[in-house]
């Protein structure tokens, strides 16, 4: 969670039931994320997030998105873990290994974790967060190919 009570600090430990009661009426909407801050006593910390990407879906999808990817570290005292949620599943682990190991993912997602992985430290993956310009969305096309298949080109 990416609040603090100021703008220095950020919230510890967040993993009791009233936290994760918190989160599931979140997800239910029967909070709304402002309600749920000032109840608190937070104020969401979004210096703290660091810009990476945006994809647009293609146009000729039925169904479109517009999408922004974010790096962010981890708050000293807060854990990982499952929270579920809109994935199938979830799991912690280097950037390169899952872009790799055949984990089931879309290919905006798989994509950005090859990128992020590029850079060896959290040091150097935040300062190339800084020289990318995510206002410039990643839209990818369809080609025709002879055979009447079409190929997806992403230009990044």
């Amino acid at each position: 969670l990416l609040a603090g009570p100021d703008p220095a600090t950020v919230v510890g430990d967040v993993s009791g039931d009233d936290w994760e009661a918190a989160r599931v009426a979140l997800i239910d909407r029967t909070v709304g994320f402002a309600e749920f801050l000032a109840a608190r006593g937070l104020m969401p910390r979004t210096d703290l997030l660091a810009p990476w990407a945006r994809w647009v879906t293609p146009e000729f999808e039925p169904r479109r998105h517009d999408t922004y990817f974010f790096l962010a570290l981890l708050p000293g005292g807060q854990r990982t873990r499952d929270v579920g949620g809109e994935a199938a599943h979830s799991r912690w682990a280097p950037p390169d290994v899952l872009a790799g190991d055949g984990t089931p993912m879309l290919p905006p997602t798989n994509l950005t974790l090859r990128q992020v992985a590029q850079h060896p430290t959290i040091e150097q993956v935040l300062a190339a967060a800084a020289q990318r310009d995510p206002s410039r969305p990643v839209q990818p096309t369809a080609e025709p190919q002879p055979d009447g298949s079409a190929l997806l080109v992403v230009h990044l």
